[in-house]
């Protein structure tokens, strides 16, 4: 087994599954162009209905509240591949637009708005596809001109891919990278939710105040033109948030990703009726750190080209309806008050999520309501690579989120009796267990550095090295009861994710020497 990228062989053995669709920064490069004259810079190669015309290289709705208008060609989608889907519609004057899959095993609604924009969708062809469409969509009367659309092939994990937010189809694995391009490994996370209703166009930020927002502004993390400008009208109270009902004692995290606009700093905060008084943090986007941090957790990740991803976690105090745990402002300083902005000040921002739990976790694009990422579930058959039940090792690099220790978190598990490392939340340690006695690996560090565990398994004695330091030694052999199958960055039962980037797993059939582990984990 070697690091788990899409080219490699070993991840070909992997069975992957994620029954949702799931974001990570990835390295993206696309196929050729597959529509023809997607520019309309002619009439030819579209088949256009009554109140649609091509003229001066644009679509043009204009207008009609009965039967069916459009515009559609044929693609030659391939079954199995994943393609990147985007419309420009450069405006609407009325009505919805919508871009579908026509096929025989039924239509597929890729995007659908009342706005203009551009716009991108990923679609998983199942080989019943007979043609692309742009078309009304409801009842009401069309007026709307399209520049272009487009759809090409994406090809995932490229050595010369360009770094991109990217909605990875359903059962497709994550592997991510950091802003510098730098391999991460295989992303694996637990089931969320996204409360915030609408992330996108943030039509459903239904408590602003004293702000503009300025849609389709060019985001080099989706690679549309979808981000925002956010600016403060006056001096004073000036935010952008969505009301969300909380429960006491549970904690919410609350995150945007933001760009310095006309004011180098951003800040998020929370309500004051279900998570008490001066909660928020304030983020410096022109160095890239929390300036200030006030009863919350603060988190700013760098996601390439001057966006960072700013986020703040708090247990709610009081049950409230109404509330709201994710406020959003533009500020003048690392030191301003909550909420509190000069007028002028202004920030880009994209993608807001709200979510429980006391860390965040990726992206989720919402459209209208809350929507649920499921976990990532990923094995490997123990009868393919010659696993051996009376001695082994294991060497392993991953990372994971200190916030996340509250609870159990699973590496590398067989069964219950063959966890091979795992933390065990009561004591915040990782460690192997062989059903009877346990074996620690010590204080694993967080918070997004890499780690390297060794475990070496024999009949007599077994080993834990953390970061090339011997820890722990044991007659637990947890490789004697292992079954049929390893799961890699959660439990043997589909529970207790990760949270973490799996970088690389390697196996050894054979009980390496204390001396070759800690070479290994260095």
């Amino acid at each position: 087994m070697t690091r788990p990228t899409t080219t490699g062989k070993a991840q070909d053995l992997i069975t992957f599954t994620r029954s949702t669709t799931g974001t990570a920064l990835a390295k993206i490069t696309y196929g050729e162009e597959l529509v023809t004259n997607g520019d309309f810079s002619s009439d030819s190669d579209w088949t256009v209905t009554s109140y649609v015309n091509i003229s001066n290289g644009k679509l043009n709705f204009n207008g009609v509240n009965t039967g069916f208008i459009g515009a559609s060609q044929p693609v030659a989608f391939v079954s199995g591949k994943a393609y990147s889907i985007s419309i420009d519609v450069e405006n609407v004057t009325s009505g919805r637009w919508q871009v579908f899959v026509q096929r025989t095993s039924g239509d597929l609604i890729i995007n659908s708005e009342l706005v203009a924009g551009s716009f991108t969708g990923t679609y998983v062809a199942d080989g019943t596809e007979t043609s692309l469409y742009v078309s009304r969509n409801g009842a009401t009367v069309l007026v709307a001109t399209v520049g272009n659309i487009s759809v090409k092939e994406v090809l995932y994990d490229q050595p010369d891919g360009t770094l991109q937010l990217f909605n990875h189809p359903i059962n497709k694995p994550r592997i991510e990278y950091d802003a510098s391009g730098n391999c991460l490994g295989l992303l694996m996370e637990e089931e969320k939710t996204n409360l915030a209703l609408n992330s996108v166009n943030a039509s459903s930020d239904n408590a602003a105040t004293n702000i503009t927002q300025v849609a389709n502004k060019a985001n080099s993390l989706t690679g549309a033109d979808d981000a925002f400008l956010l600016q403060a009208n006056t001096a004073g109270a000036s935010y952008t948030g969505q009301l969300t009902s909380v429960t006491s004692g549970t904690s919410y995290t609350a995150s945007r990703f933001a760009k310095a606009g006309a004011s180098n700093f951003a800040q998020l905060s929370m309500g004051t009726g279900g998570f008490g008084s001066a909660v928020f943090a304030n983020f410096d986007l022109n160095t890239g750190t929390v300036s200030q941090e006030s009863n919350c957790a603060a988190v700013m990740t760098n996601m390439g080209s001057g966006w960072y991803r700013c986020s703040i976690s708090k247990q709610a105090v009081a049950t409230t309806f109404g509330t709201s745990p994710h406020y959003f402002s533009a500020v003048n300083s690392g030191t301003a008050n909550a909420r509190i902005s000069e007028a002028g000040n202004s920030v880009y921002f994209y993608g807001a999520q709200t979510e429980t739990g006391a860390f965040p976790t990726s992206y989720i694009p919402t459209s209208g309501s809350a929507v649920t990422r499921s976990a990532d579930v990923a094995s490997l058959a123990v009868s393919e690579f010659g696993y051996n039940q009376d001695q082994g090792s294991f060497v392993v690099e991953f990372d994971h989120n200190d916030l996340n220790d509250e609870s159990t978190q699973y590496l590398l598990s067989s069964t219950s009796s063959s966890r091979f490392i795992y933390n065990n939340a009561s004591s915040q340690n990782w460690q192997a267990f062989d059903g009877q006695s346990a074996l620690p690996f010590g204080n694993v560090l967080g918070n997004g550095l890499p780690v390297k565990l060794g475990l070496g398994m024999g009949s007599s004695e077994s080993i834990s090295i953390n970061n090339g330091v011997i820890q722990n030694t044991t007659n637990a052999t947890p490789q004697d009861n292992a079954g049929s199958l390893l799961y890699f960055g959660l439990r043997y039962n589909g529970a207790n994710s990760l949270n973490g980037h799996v970088k690389s797993i390697q196996y050894y059939p054979l009980r390496l020497s204390n001396a070759q582990l800690q070479a290994l984990t260095v």
